[in-house]
């Protein structure tokens, strides 16, 4: 559960930055579309750039200006199958002070760096608000069957490694025990929580408490509160 609780911080954090950015970056863009004038442009060039999957093609589009001044364009995104011919044309959003800060209206290069840092926060968002939801049902789960549950010494049988996980290079702790139910004769192995520290110089006991759902002893909880805090 501390790896979790870490987990769903980080992600967290890094979900808050990421959406502050992408705030940011969206505001940028409203705010140069609540100003830009419009002008039509004309395609005059498709400029090749090398990419990871190949030769990229990129309009360059030349406007005029309403102080009648001309100016070009390079459109930032470019694309392996151009999405413009030479002689094309297409319609220029620029700022009337800096001309040549100029977008294609319609363009995803336009609100591109946003919707791309607002679907990263979201992302991280989710995987914090998953972890955060995972503690809450854990302890959730805990708190129901400490007060519902019924309690049963479960024989000690040891401590193992969960090399099933692995925290910053190493596999935690686990305390085992197994309970045999009377009614049934069904024998049940518990394992506890994960332990950053071998707790077993700490446990000088035949046994260890269990809580268990008495409908479905599969469903427990391990009490290792009479361990000192190791983790």
């Amino acid at each position: 559960m501390r790896a979790i609780r870490i987990i769903g911080t980080i992600f967290g954090v890094v979900g808050a930055g990421v959406f502050v950015a992408a705030s940011v970056a969206g505001l940028k863009t409203y705010r140069f579309v609540s100003v830009a004038e419009r002008a039509q442009g004309r395609v005059v060039e498709l400029v090749q750039q090398p990419g990871g999957e190949g030769v990229r093609y990129a309009p360059k589009v030349a406007f005029v200006a309403a102080t009648g001044l001309a100016y070009e364009i390079i459109y930032a995104v470019g694309r392996n199958t151009p999405a413009y011919e030479v002689g094309d044309t297409a319609t220029v959003l620029y700022h009337p002070h800096r001309p040549l800060e100029a977008h294609l209206a319609g363009a995803q290069a336009l609100w591109a760096p946003a919707l791309r840092l607002g679907g990263l926060a979201l992302v991280l968002g989710g995987v914090a608000l998953g972890a955060l939801g995972m503690l809450w049902a854990r302890r959730r789960r805990v708190a129901r069957l400490r007060a519902r549950g019924c309690r049963v010494a479960a024989a000690f049988h040891g401590v193992e490694r969960n090399f099933a996980l692995q925290i910053k290079g190493r596999h935690p702790f686990r305390v085992v025990g197994q309970w045999q139910d009377p009614a049934t004769a069904r024998v049940y192995v518990y394992h506890s929580e994960n332990l950053r520290d071998d707790p077993t110089d700490f446990i000088d006991r035949a046994s260890v408490p269990v809580f268990i759902d008495p409908a479905d002893p599969g469903c427990y909880y391990m009490d290792l509160s009479f361990l000192p805090r190791l983790n």
